[in-house]
């Protein structure tokens, strides 16, 4: 029995939890079931972006132009007061144009943008519980209006950890002309433990205030303070509880001194080429901030940071027009769509796209209507029904939509899609099942999702394993096709024995090669073997792509493999787990 054991088993496992607290709680984790994404990048849009003037083609706004606008069916609270009460419907302040083979309708504000529709899948219609900002801000990126939740980056860092030890496990690039609504709470981490709130990175040539070695200090020097250092906060921390502030500042401390060789090499962006800075905006003053911003997210991913959440807007320069609508969105989409679009560009072209999920959000839509009746300057108010958001990289599937805005861009035409939904599926596309990803705080198991959210399967792409990926990954999906056959149903404490059983409801003709691949995914000989945990993942990870209502020829599947189904029958046929090992 090795020591980890002992103390896992001892006394109720409390030495495991001893044990636990001396570990890096950054560490890598496995996620809930394979998923392409590895990293998130979030870009944050403050203030409501204006759906109708950058995302949804609605002729009615432009036909019925300065006429009052009917009342706001299924709504309540301000948007139905100023719905109700007199006002003009305002225009979209530039054409939206269709873009690529999607068709995908975005402002011609946004070239850059409509250069990668194709890659894109959006969300229309989506429902935050709030019409001020404050509130919908934590709403969105905590999963709660109120202020001590945490952010969706400190979810995503608790599920699944860092593979880069020497950077943070979420960053947060702030805007450089001043703070967000909400200040650090929206990337803090809540009731989880502290090593989750994300780091700060300022905008500028120092992004990280003090991170220097003080003049004079050799790196041995201040090794030395940092050990002294160290072990007066372990002599603080034996004799108490409750201590996770004090090891969360521990390992600042540590990742600091690592991030000193690190971080300087990180933000220095003189070795990116010419073409590659003017790719991302920043030959630009206008756009180099978000440029920077941008290009440094994409430096940060490739390194193995796990989220980082890029902040747009500030003060006064915020998405909030309620006036001069035709003067201010403009400037934002210049600020921002080289940028943005460049990043999707450099992404894709690296081949990072494909395991790094990027996602466009905001606190809330615009109303398609002024209240002020004889301002030349109209603008656009708080709605809280009308958000529109996109991903793309991952498992995304490329040009997707899901919801549907009513003719005014007001509200979702059919059911409210709310703002848990949205993070239910950033969850599963990065491996994460939202059920599964808890913290019992206040005597509750808390989530990101609250009381849960649905899953918007409609913007995933086929749930197949790529022919690059892992063993199980691939052999669960062929698991999971013919799983889909005859609709089984497998406990995730099953033993192997018992999935032979099952698998006897098979046709006769597909037994063999369904046991043959079955023998090489779990090294199985003899049947009696307990499955691991790997192996239940594997497995779950094939019958979760039953609940997507997956449909696929046995060709396409196998096709993915490298394989055909003479292949395929011929390595049943042999037995060989040599030759079934090489695919």
């Amino acid at each position: 029995m090795t020591r980890r054991d002992w103390l896992l088993q001892s006394y109720l496992g409390l030495g495991g939890i001893a044990l636990a607290g001396q570990e890096n709680p950054l560490a890598p984790k496995v996620a809930h079931w394979p998923a392409r994404a590895k990293s998130c990048i979030f870009l944050f849009m403050e203030g409501g972006v204006s759906q109708m003037d950058l995302f949804e083609n609605k002729p009615e706004l432009v036909k019925r132009a300065g006429q009052r606008m009917p009342q706001a069916g299924n709504t309540e609270g301000e948007i139905a007061t100023f719905s109700a009460a007199p006002n003009r419907i305002i225009p979209p302040i530039a054409p939206l144009r269709q873009w690529g083979q999607s068709g995908r309708w975005i402002s011609e504000l946004m070239p850059a943008l409509g250069g990668v529709a194709d890659e894109l899948a959006f969300v229309h219609g989506v429902k935050v519980d709030n019409n001020n900002h404050g509130p919908a801000v934590y709403h969105t990126l905590t999963g709660n209006q109120f202020p001590g939740s945490a952010s969706v980056g400190a979810w995503m860092t608790y599920g699944l950890g860092s593979t880069n030890r020497d950077l943070p496990g979420f960053v947060v690039l702030g805007d450089r002309r001043g703070a967000t609504i909400g200040g650090a709470g929206v990337w803090g981490n809540g009731f989880l433990p502290a090593a989750y709130q994300g780091t700060l990175f300022r905008n500028g040539d120092t992004p990280i205030v003090d991170l220097k070695r003080r003049e004079g200090m050799s790196e041995q020097q201040q090794r030395s303070e940092l050990d002294l250092l160290q072990w007066q906060n372990e002599q603080h921390r034996a004799g108490r509880t409750n201590t996770g502030e004090l090891e969360a500042r521990i390992a600042a401390y540590e990742l600091a001194f690592r991030m000193q060789a690190k971080a300087p090499e990180l933000v220095d962006l003189s070795g990116e080429t010419a073409a590659t800075q003017k790719l991302y905006g920043m030959d630009d003053p206008i756009s180099e901030p978000f440029g920077r911003q941008c290009l440094l997210a994409r430096r940060m991913v490739e390194r193995g940071v796990r989220f980082v959440m890029t902040l747009h807007g500030a003060g006064g320069d915020r998405w909030d027009d309620h006036g001069d609508v035709k003067g201010r969105i403009p400037k934002h989409c210049k600020e921002v769509d080289q940028p943005v679009g460049g990043l999707i560009q450099d992404l894709k072209a690296r081949g990072l796209l494909d395991e790094t999920l990027v996602v466009w959000a905001s606190e809330m839509g615009r109303t398609p209507f002024d209240n002020n009746l004889v301002t030349d300057k109209p603008g656009r108010d708080h709605n809280q029904y009308g958000l529109a958001v996109w991903m793309a990289g991952g498992n995304v599937k490329k040009g997707a939509t899901f919801g549907e805005t009513d003719d005014f861009s007001v509200r979702a035409a059919g059911s409210p899609i709310p703002v848990r939904d949205v993070h239910a599926t950033l969850l599963h596309l990065m491996g994460l099942e939202q059920d599964r990803l808890t913290y019992l705080h206040a005597g509750r198991y808390k989530k990101l999702t609250d009381m849960g959210g649905g899953v918007i399967r409609e913007i995933l792409a086929l749930c197949r394993a790529a022919g690059g990926g892992s063993m199980p990954r691939r052999a669960a999906f062929v698991f999971g096709f013919w799983a889909e056959e005859t609709r089984m149903a497998i406990d995730l404490q099953t033993e192997l024995k018992q999935v032979h059983a099952l698998l006897d409801q098979l046709p006769p003709a597909k037994l063999g090669a369904v046991r043959s691949l079955l023998g090489v995914m779990f090294g199985d000989d003899d049947g009696e073997e307990e499955l691991t945990e790997a192996d239940r993942r594997a497995i779950q990870f094939g019958l979760d792509s039953l609940g997507e209502h997956v449909t696929v020829s046995m060709e396409e599947v196998l096709a993915d493999f490298g394989l055909t189904v003479a292949d395929f029958e011929a390595m049943a046929d042999e037995g060989s787990p040599r030759r079934c090992s090489r695919h």
